[in-house]
């Protein structure tokens, strides 16, 4: 995961994230999974090495064209916040395994 922002801080802003955390110990409610499946990022060709884009599973549902950062919360509110809070946790818990 990791932030980005514009000339115009502190908006826009971007938090972007990659990996399924489908197998974490951390609950995640079907609103969470909608909040995620909602700000899937599809590839635009940008020359980041995905191109056309890949099909991937988050959160068991299938998804093509998906890019290298499988998503991307543009100026989040707080309820995307919490989804996002939701998936730190989870790559927290994936990487100290």
């Amino acid at each position: 995961m990791h932030l980005d922002g514009g000339e115009e801080e502190p908006s826009p802003w971007t938090i972007w994230s990659d990996g399924d955390y489908s197998s974490s110990s951390i609950p995640m409610d079907e609103g969470m999974k909608e909040i995620a499946w909602a700000h899937i990022n599809t590839c635009a060709s940008c020359g980041g090495g995905c191109a056309p884009g890949q099909t991937k599973v988050i959160f068991g549902k299938s998804f093509d064209g998906v890019c290298n950062a499988d998503m991307a919360f543009y100026r989040p509110d707080s309820e995307v916040l919490e989804c996002v809070k939701k998936l730190l946790l989870m790559r927290k818990e994936n990487i100290a395994v």
